[in-house]
C-alpha cells in the first residue's frame, strides 16, 4: 500500500508540475484579465508541489534555509487564488496596497522563522514536508506552527465564496441570462479547498499531539490533491476563457456602484423611467433576446445604466435579471394557457420566450408560481 501511495505521489506530483508550467506559459487570456495573479498562483503551486516532491524523497538537504521559505507557501497559494477570482469576476479593482496586505502573512511567517533560526543553537529542518523546530522554544510554538496555514486556507476559502456571491449579484444587475457567466465550477473548487484544509488541520494535530499519522503521509496526500485540483481548475479555467473569447463575452469591468443618496433622480423621474422601460420591453419584445444586457436596454432607451439600475433597485425593488425574466415568465404562462400551444413542449416554449437554460427556467417558474410548468399547464 505504501509503495502504491509513493507511486501515485511521485507520478502525480510530476504531472501536476508539468500541467502548472504548461498553464503558466500558455498564452490564452482576455484583454480585461490581469494574468499576473493567475501566473503568480501557478508559480506558487508549482514551487510547493516541487518542494514536497524533493523534500519527501530527500533529494534536497533537510537543513537548507530555502526549505522554510517553501513550507508556508500555502500562505501565498490561497491569497493568489482569491485575487485570481477577484480579477476574473471584476467585482472590484485590485490595488497595490491590497496585494501587499495579502502577501504580508507569508512574509511575517518567514521573518518569524528566520528569527528563530538565528536566535537558537539548533537548526530548523524540514523532513517529510513538515517543519521541525529546534528545541528550547515554548510548547505552543511546536503545537501551533501549522495552524496559521490552516487558518489562512479556511479564511481565504470563505473570502472566495463571498467574492462569488458578490459576483452573482453583479451579474444580475447587468445580464438577463447568467448561466454561462456564473462560474459555478469555482464554488466547487473552493469547497474542495475547504475540505482539504480541514483534513490537513486534523492530520497535523494527530501527528503533532498524538503521533498517529506518519508525517510524510499528510503532504503526499496534499500533492495528490493539488494535482487533481490543478487539473480541474486548469481545464475549467481554459474552457471558460475559450467560451468568453468565442462568444465575445464582456463581463462588467467593475460592479455598478451608485450613490443613491447623491443621485439627481427623484421618485417622479424614476416612475417615468420605469414606464419607459416597460413600454420598450413589451412593444419591442426585447426580453426575447436571450443575450439582452443592461447596456443594450440603456442604448435603446437613451437612459444611463446607472439611472436604470437605480430605478430597478429603488423604485421597483428588483434587479435587471429578475425584471427581464418576469416578462419572459409572463409570456410562458400566457402560452401555457393557450390551446394553440398545447402541442408545443414546455421547454421549447421557454426557449422561445428568451430563456437559455432549462434548469434556470424551472427554478424561476416554480419560485414565482409555487408549482411546476407541467402542473400549471394542467390546471389551466
Amino acid at each position: 500500500m505504501e509503495k502504491l501511495l509513493d507511486l501515485f505521489f511521485n507520478g502525480l506530483s510530476l504531472a501536476g508540475i508539468i500541467i502548472a508550467i504548461f498553464l503558466l506559459f500558455r498564452k490564452l487570456e482576455l484583454k480585461y484579465i490581469n494574468t499576473f495573479f493567475i501566473k503568480a498562483w501557478l508559480a506558487v503551486i508549482t514551487t510547493q508541489m516541487a518542494f514536497y516532491l524533493l523534500n519527501i524523497n530527500t533529494i534536497i538537504p533537510e537543513n537548507l534555509a530555502i526549505n522554510y521559505y517553501a513550507f508556508p507557501l500555502s500562505l501565498l497559494l490561497m491569497p493568489f487564488f482569491y485575487l485570481t477570482i477577484v480579477d476574473l469576476t471584476k467585482i472590484r479593482k485590485i490595488t497595490t496596497l491590497e496585494i501587499i496586505l495579502h502577501i504580508s502573512p507569508y512574509l511575517f511567517y518567514i521573518i518569524y522563522l528566520t528569527i528563530i533560526d538565528y536566535t537558537n543553537d539548533g537548526t530548523i529542518i524540514t523532513k517529510n514536508g513538515f517543519l521541525l523546530l529546534p528545541s528550547g522554544l515554548p510548547k505552543f510554538v511546536y503545537l501551533y506552527r501549522g495552524i496559521p496555514l490552516a487558518i489562512s486556507g479556511f479564511l481565504y476559502s470563505v473570502f472566495c465564496l463571498l467574492a462569488m456571491m458578490k459576483y452573482k449579484r453583479n451579474l444580475k444587475k447587468t445580464f438577463s441570462n447568467t448561466d454561462k457567466q456564473q462560474l459555478k465550477w469555482i464554488n466547487y473548487l473552493v469547497w474542495a479547498i475547504i475540505l482539504l484544509f480541514i483534513l490537513i488541520y486534523f492530520a497535523v494535530i494527530f501527528r503533532t499531539n498524538f503521533k498517529i499519522i506518519e508525517p510524510s503521509l499528510t503532504f503526499k496526500l496534499v500533492n495528490i490533491f493539488l494535482f487533481f485540483f490543478l487539473t480541474a481548475f486548469g481545464y475549467r479555467y481554459q474552457k471558460q476563457l475559450i467560451y468568453f473569447i468565442k462568444n465575445n463575452v464582456e463581463l462588467p469591468k467593475l460592479p455598478v456602484k451608485i450613490k443613491y443618496a447623491n443621485s439627481s433622480l427623484n421618485r417622479e423621474e424614476m416612475e417615468m423611467i420605469a414606464l419607459k422601460l416597460s413600454k420598450i420591453l413589451q412593444e419591442q419584445a426585447l426580453y426575447l433576446d436571450e443575450y439582452l444586457t443592461l447596456q443594450k436596454v440603456a442604448d435603446i432607451s437613451k437612459e444611463t445604466t446607472q439611472h436604470i439600475s437605480q430605478t430597478l433597485s429603488t423604485y421597483l425593488d428588483t434587479n435587471f435579471y429578475d425584471y427581464v425574466n418576469e416578462f419572459r415568465l409572463n409570456l410562458v404562462e400566457t402560452k401555457l394557457k393557450d390551446e394553440a400551444f398545447s402541442k408545443f413542449s414546455i421547454i421549447g416554449i421557454a426557449m422561445d420566450c428568451g430563456f437559455k437554460s432549462k434548469s434556470t427556467f424551472y427554478k424561476l417558474f416554480k419560485k414565482k408560481n409555487g408549482i411546476t410548468p407541467a402542473e400549471f399547464r394542467k390546471i389551466h
